[in-house]
C-alpha cells in the first residue's frame, strides 16, 4: 500500500516522467495485456473514475498512487470488471482525459461511474432532478378528438411501434431503429443461429443524411450454456445463464450472429423459466444522437 506521500508524488507526475516510467517498468504501474480477452477483472478496490490517455495508452489513476495501464487501446468489445459493474472499454476511452488536456496527473478530473456507464448522464449539479409532468391528457393519443377530421396514414404496425414516430407534436428522431419482424429460429437437432441485423434496421431521415452510426451496443440475457456469439462477449450470470454484451461498429453489428446449442428451445427450458429471450439495442450516431429499443 502506498503512503500519502507516494500519492502526492504520483499526482505531480508529468507526461515526460510518466513516459519514462512506462518505458522502464516502474513498480507502481500495472500493465494489463488484453490480447484475446473478452473481459478483464481489476484488482480488488481498483476504480475507473480517473481515466487518461497518453501515447495511445489508456491509464487508470488509482487512489493509492498506482497506475493501471491498457496498452491495447484499440479493443472495442472488451469489458472491464470493477467488482461492482462491467464497464465497456470503449466508454472508458471516450470519457478519458485527452493527452492535450493534462500536464500532471493532478489535472485529471474525476468521471463518476454512473456517468461512464450511461453516456449522456449529466455530471453532479447544484440541484436535485425534478420529475416533469405533462398536463395535457390528449398527448400521445392516436387521433386528437379536438382536431378537424382528416385522413390518417398509419403505415406498418411494427414500424409505428419501433421507429420512434411520435404523436405528441414532436418530429421523428433523425436516428431510428426499426424492428422489421421477429427474431425467431426453429429448434432442430443441429446448431441454429440468429442474425439480429436481418430484422433490426438502423435508419437516418433525409435531414440527417450526413449522419452515420458511431457505436452499437446490444445486450441479450437468458442465453443457455453452449450459446456462441460471433462478436462481443458472453458474461456468466448467477442463474447459470449467459448474457451477451456487444459493443461495436455498424459493420460488426451486420456480422453479429447468435448460435444456440442443439435441441435448445425457449418454449421448454430446463435451466430457467421458459419464455422468449429479451434483448436491448442502443445506437449512437457520430453527432451524439442516441436511440434505444427493447426487442424479444
Amino acid at each position: 500500500m502506498s503512503t500519502s506521500q507516494d500519492q502526492l508524488t504520483t499526482e505531480q507526475l508529468s507526461q515526460a516522467v510518466l513516459r519514462h516510467m512506462l518505458e522502464t517498468g516502474a513498480p507502481n504501474i500495472l500493465v494489463v495485456d488484453t490480447n484475446l480477452l473478452a473481459s478483464v477483472k481489476l484488482p480488488e478496490g481498483a476504480i475507473v473514475e480517473y481515466p487518461l490517455l497518453l501515447d495511445g495508452y489508456l491509464i487508470l489513476v488509482q487512489p493509492d498512487g498506482t497506475l493501471i495501464v491498457f496498452p491495447n487501446a484499440t479493443e472495442t468489445s472488451l469489458l472491464v470488471d470493477t467488482g461492482m459493474a462491467l464497464v465497456p472499454f470503449s466508454r472508458l476511452w471516450n470519457v478519458a482525459t485527452p493527452e492535450n488536456e493534462w500536464t500532471t496527473l493532478s489535472d485529471v478530473p474525476r468521471v463518476p461511474l454512473h456517468f461512464i456507464l450511461s453516456l449522456g448522464t449529466p455530471h453532479q449539479g447544484s440541484a436535485d432532478d425534478l420529475e416533469l409532468v405533462v398536463g395535457d391528457p390528449l398527448l400521445g393519443l392516436e387521433i386528437n378528438p379536438l382536431l378537424p377530421p382528416t385522413d390518417y396514414e398509419f403505415g406498418d404496425e411494427l414500424e409505428r411501434r419501433y421507429a420512434g414516430d411520435k404523436d405528441d407534436g414532436t418530429p421523428p428522431a433523425g436516428l431510428q431503429i426499426v424492428l422489421k419482424g421477429q427474431l425467431v429460429t426453429a429448434e432442430t437437432d443441429a446448431i441454429t443461429s440468429i442474425r439480429p441485423a436481418d430484422q433490426i434496421e438502423i435508419r437516418f431521415d433525409t435531414a440527417s443524411s450526413a449522419s452515420s452510426v458511431s457505436e452499437i451496443r446490444i445486450e441479450v440475457s437468458g442465453l443457455p450454456i453452449g450459446a456462441i456469439a460471433s462478436h462481443g462477449g458472453l458474461v456468466a450470470q448467477p442463474d447459470g445463464t449467459n448474457t451477451l454484451i456487444f459493443i461495436g461498429s455498424y459493420a460488426e453489428f451486420q456480422a453479429l450472429t447468435l448460435s444456440f446449442p442443439t435441441d435448445f428451445s425457449t418454449a421448454s427450458r430446463t435451466d430457467i423459466a421458459s419464455g422468449p429471450l429479451s434483448g436491448t439495442i442502443e445506437v449512437v450516431s457520430n453527432t451524439g444522437e442516441t436511440e434505444a429499443l427493447d426487442f424479444p
